[in-house]
């Protein structure tokens, strides 16, 4: 296991994104975050490298989904909208 979360905070420290570590390892993104606790830095260049992977279609179509569901709630005024 230390040879692992060696080899993966070699990949994290190279600018790798823990999702991208998590992937080439086959591990849970939660374990390559524990493998080293990332500061406030750290933690924004991640997100940032995060963002900046994100298909522009993925964007889309998550913001088109959210804007669905804010007018079912709308609609039902603020009651369940949940489609059964």
């Amino acid at each position: 296991m230390a040879e692992l979360r060696r080899k993966m905070l070699t990949r994290i420290e190279a600018g790798d994104t823990p999702t991208a570590v998590a992937r080439n390892f086959r591990v849970a993104c939660s374990t390559v975050y524990n493998v080293k606790k990332l500061n406030i830095d750290a933690l924004k260049t991640s997100v940032d490298q995060e963002w900046a992977a994100m298909l522009d279609t993925d964007v889309i179509k998550a913001t088109k989904a959210f804007r669905r569901r804010l007018e079912s709630c709308v609609a039902a005024n603020g009651g369940i909208f949940e489609k059964k």
